[in-house]
């Protein structure tokens, strides 16, 4: 929080007006080195509880042993959170000149951020309503001073309500008209369910050439289902990574409680089918990244099972029970086909809290108290930072084992190792996760983060002054239309302005340094259509000199857009940096920007 306020402080300073002039492209040198602003260090996050399964508390660094891979480890710094010490901020958000905007959060000084996530891609109907009314009745009673943010995944990640102790404005984000529930596109029909393939067999009985159409059906509904799973689990994948990128430049703690109804990684192969393997998919690969992803942002992930204790869908009255009078081995199919999904499903939620240090809750009615546990674990901890041992950055996985050197039997939960990323390398976000990659898609992590209505991502903290110039029938240089727009435009343009810390930059052999960044800004109206829009990519090669005053003055970019004269619309400002992968991003409704905003006297 103090170190992200500081820079904020920096960049409140009037921006120097500079004029865009695309940089000539360089390329990097084969020797060249990237210069990053941190070291190689693991942050863990240790909760720790006696017998009775109530926070322990007061525990020094001494009391504990961190070993990894069996190595001891040296603890340079330790911190201890609890409920007691959780409070309101004590600090304040500099003001901006008017027209100038940040994507900069107010946090509290200490304590975590819980985030609780409301996931109606993967969850049926009947469980989304359940959970938004036990949600309503937690906040209705939840403790002082604990911030909150609601967000809501469909096909996309979207923000419901930002951080907050307020359980009003809490509440109202989950009555907003947003937070209703909705029916998933890509979640599969419940086991029993009558297929075409069913329905064909019944139709058509002993017609000779039925039996062949129905297993040619079968398997292509098998490759269906298993590619609408593929869409379902990317989509999700990808709208955990962009939480992650949005937490990841607020300081200390996040706690993501998810409410979930299924996340299965793996579709086995079915023996049933013309080809056992025709439908079979594994994304194991793409869940490491996205966990690691969410460690390195220092996310805690709490998956609560929506759907509480359930039977077996095969057993509703609803479901027509005829295929199974036709071929009673089907329902002992479809039953163990129940509990294995299940399992998996269990087993992924597991695996993605231990992996971050949280805990699942799962085969339980009690919703409300899972989401209350998981706001008190997520308060009373320990943090431990270490600076590895072994430098030989790899990227194999590396086991941690923390252990309390009182001989007291206690119970501690904290992430049970991390990937060793070559440090030099991309290592918090990528151009287009693996998960992106499988499915043959690319998705630019600058394009997640620009969405209308999206969380802005604060891994770069930004400035966006917005000055108005004038009106015209022709649209800006630089923007593009975008969707169905008649002249005449209002005209703006666009001073950005942040931190030379929050990129990265590759020394070459003379000194100069390689930095390149893609700038974007969308215009959107209410309903998320995009109107118009303006992208470029800036690549840059600095002298030393240059880049001495870059640092003090920050990185600096200009742009001009055109918004249609009427209508209600938003920016969408976002900029990334290509050696890192780092983003930030921040929407203003147009209708708040000063008519007539002051040009700085510097321009």
């Amino acid at each position: 929080m103090r170190l992200c306020l500081a820079l904020l402080c920096a960049l409140a300073s009037p921006i120097v007006l500079i004029a865009q002039a695309p940089p000539a492209a360089a390329t990097p040198a084969a020797t060249a080195d990237t210069i990053r602003t941190s070291t190689q260090i693991v942050v863990l996050d240790v909760s720790v509880t006696g017998a009775d399964g109530v926070a322990v508390t007061h525990l020094k660094a001494g009391d504990f042993a961190v070993l990894e891979n069996g190595a001891p480890q040296h603890v340079d710094h330790f911190e201890e959170h609890t409920e007691a010490s959780s409070g309101p901020s004590t600090q304040t958000v500099p003001r901006m000149p008017a027209g100038t905007y940040t994507n900069f959060s107010q946090v509290p000084d200490d304590g975590p951020l819980n985030v609780i996530l409301l996931d109606t891609l993967n969850t049926p109907m009947a469980s989304q309503m359940v959970v938004r009314q036990k949600m309503i009745a937690f906040l209705e009673k939840m403790k002082p001073n604990q911030h909150v943010a609601i967000f809501g995944l469909s096909r996309r990640l979207y923000l419901l309500q930002g951080f907050t102790s307020d359980p009003a404005l809490l509440r109202a984000g989950l009555q907003g008209k947003r937070s209703k529930s909705k029916q998933s596109p890509v979640l599969a029909e419940p086991l029993g369910t009558q297929t075409v393939s069913d329905q064909l067999t019944e139709s058509m009985g002993n017609v000779p050439g039925a039996a062949e159409l129905a297993a040619n059906l079968q398997q292509f509904e098998a490759v269906v289902a298993s590619d609408q799973l593929r869409t379902r689990v990317l989509l999700t994948l990808t709208a955990l990574n962009q939480m992650a990128r949005y937490l990841n430049g607020l300081n200390g703690r996040k706690n993501l409680i998810w409410m979930s109804g299924s996340f299965p990684l793996n579709v086995l192969p079915d023996g049933d089918l013309k080809d056992p393997f025709a439908a079979v998919m594994s994304m194991e690969n793409e869940f490491r990244e996205t966990t690691n992803l969410l460690a390195r942002s220092q996310v805690a992930v709490y998956p609560v099972d929506a759907r509480g204790l359930f039977a077996a869908p095969m057993m509703d009255a609803s479901n027509s029970l005829s295929q199974y009078g036709r071929n009673p081995a089907r329902l002992n199919k479809d039953t163990q086909t129940f509990f294995t999904n299940t399992a998996q499903e269990h087993s992924t939620m597991l695996e993605m809290a231990e992996a971050t240090g949280g805990k699942a809750f799962v085969n339980t009615n009690d919703l409300t108290g899972a989401v209350d546990s998981a706001f008190h674990a997520g308060a009373n901890y320990y943090t431990l930072v270490y600076s590895p041992t072994n430098r030989d950055w790899n990227g194999k996985y590396r086991k941690i084992v923390v252990r309390a050197t009182s001989g007291i039997k206690y119970t501690l939960t904290y992430r049970r190792g991390y990937y060793a990323d070559d440090p030099s390398y991309k290592h918090l976000d990528h151009d287009s996760t693996a998960a992106t990659k499988t499915a043959g898609v690319s998705i630019d992590p600058l394009n997640a983060a620009m969405q209308r209505g999206a969380p802005d991502p604060t891994q770069i903290l930004f400035k966006a002054k917005i000055v108005p110039n004038g009106t015209s029938d022709k649209i800006a240089e630089g923007s593009v239309v975008a969707g169905k727009v008649k002249p005449p435009y209002r005209n703006f343009t666009i001073y950005i302005a942040s931190s030379v810390n929050d990129f990265d930059f590759q020394l070459q052999p003379d000194g100069t340094r390689i930095s390149g960044a893609r700038f974007a800004t969308v215009v959107y109206d209410p309903d998320g259509q995009p109107m118009t829009l303006f992208s470029q990519n800036a690549q840059a090669k600095i002298t030393p000199a240059a880049f001495q005053q870059m640092s003090q003055s920050g990185v600096q970019y200009q742009e001009q857009i055109s918004v249609p004269m009427k209508g209600e619309y938003f920016l969408r400002i976002g900029l990334k940096d290509n050696l890192s992968g780092k983003v930030g991003a921040i929407e203003i409704p147009v209708s708040v920007i000063p008519a007539a905003a002051p040009v700085s006297a510097t321009k």
